[in-house]
């Protein structure tokens, strides 16, 4: 899932601090399991990503807050949620299909209507 769109533009936030809250807030996992990471750790490990270490949490965190209101933020979680939908939207087929193989008639039509917005949503993709 490395190469998904989010991942591309989770990368080109220029702010290395900015990138780092939104990996550990999301408990996002890329070159390092942001999520696993306490917040002493967390502040810790952004406070080495710039040449001006963190003294002040309250203020670091009051500023990462404030950033969650802006429309770059909002960008960003709305394409991690539309990621995310992608992979709950397999995972429902996949029960859906379990249940169709079983004879059940509305798993079937269900089934058939996914079909038909996974290829509309891999369209979307495509056309990237």
């Amino acid at each position: 899932m490395e190469n998904t769109y989010i991942y591309t533009e989770i990368k080109n936030i220029k702010n290395h601090r900015k990138r780092a809250y939104f990996l550990w807030k999301n408990k996002i996992k890329l070159l390092k399991d942001y999520g696993a990471m306490t917040e002493d750790e967390f502040v810790e490990h952004a406070s080495k990503l710039h040449l001006n270490p963190i003294t002040d949490r309250n203020t670091f965190f009051y500023h990462m807050q404030r950033w969650e209101s802006t429309p770059e933020y909002k960008r960003l979680m709305f394409l991690l949620k539309e990621d995310q939908f992608a992979s709950d939207l397999l995972e429902v087929y996949d029960e859906v299909k379990e249940k169709a193989k079983q004879g059940d008639s509305q798993s079937i039509k269900n089934m058939i209507a996914l079909q038909k917005e996974i290829k509309k949503y891999r369209q979307s993709i495509d056309e990237l």
